[in-house]
């Protein structure tokens, strides 16, 4: 006998009206059937496959609604379902749209006038001052990243000026990204992450990335993974104060060698 998780799995197949998709009957494991249909797709419609992202979508939601009623009680199935396949085919339709912003103003060019260490800066929250003034009590907090063009390889390492001036080393992953820049993103974030789990509210973040401060201020990268990752460190800013500074990279010899050793 199915269960109601099992039987709105069969009725989302059932009814997802993907073109030649085959109904799932269990004469092959699931993993085969969805590897069957994704080359399929892919050999017919290209990289691009509209019956990909529609077959990874119905997928996903599916667990999603799993997940639901088993961790948080929530009833409803196919109701849950429907929400959940709804909302991921908006974010899909808006993730297809041709993007007709200007083009990505973080570039190489941009960095053909760039001002002295110090004196590019980007503010999270938006303070009084038009340049940032050394009399404001903020914790200084220093972040670097390196990355390996070849294995993509990535590692990211922050650390805290304590108030007697010494710099402690506080933080520090390593995974894959696609860019540098993005890189740069992570190591950000992470330390913020950092500085509000330890209770920090009034901080300024030197970097020697110039690319991040110049993204920062302007917020419209083009591309989808700096984006959302842009998006992540402005949400839900708790900060009283909070200040992005391009500074020489000797200020932050530390969390490089952090970064190299991840």
């Amino acid at each position: 006998m199915e269960t109601c998780c099992q039987w709105t799995a069969r009725y989302a197949w059932d009814n997802c009206q993907i073109p030649n998709c085959k109904k799932l009957t269990g004469s092959i494991s699931l993993q085969e059937w969805i590897r069957s249909h994704i080359l399929l797709f892919y050999s017919q419609d290209g990289i691009r496959s509209h019956r990909i992202q529609a077959l990874v979508a119905t997928l996903w939601d599916i667990w999603v609604t799993s997940n639901k009623r088993i961790f948080q009680e929530e009833n409803g199935y196919l109701r849950c379902y429907f929400r959940h396949i709804r909302e991921s085919f908006l974010v899909l339709h808006d993730f297809s749209k041709p993007d007709t912003r200007p083009q990505d103003p973080v570039s190489a060019t941009d960095l053909s006038c760039v001002p002295p260490p110090s004196f590019l800066q980007a503010s999270l929250r938006r303070l009084e001052y038009a340049l940032f003034n050394d009399s404001l009590p903020l914790s200084t907090i220093r972040v670097d990243g390196s990355w390996h063009k070849q294995s993509k390889h990535y590692g990211i390492g922050w650390s805290i000026e304590l108030q007697n001036m010494v710099e402690k080393e506080v933080g520090g992953r390593s995974r894959i990204a696609s860019s540098a820049l993005l890189t740069e993103f992570w190591a950000c974030l992470y330390a913020l992450r950092w500085a509000l789990d330890n209770g920090y509210r009034s901080i300024k973040v030197l970097t020697y990335s110039a690319l991040l401060v110049t993204a920062l201020r302007k917020r419209r990268p083009s591309d989808i993974q700096l984006l959302w990752t842009l998006k992540e460190i402005v949400k839900g800013n708790a900060f009283q104060h909070s200040i992005i500074l391009k500074v020489d990279r000797t200020q932050v010899a530390l969390p490089r060698r952090i970064a190299n050793q991840c």
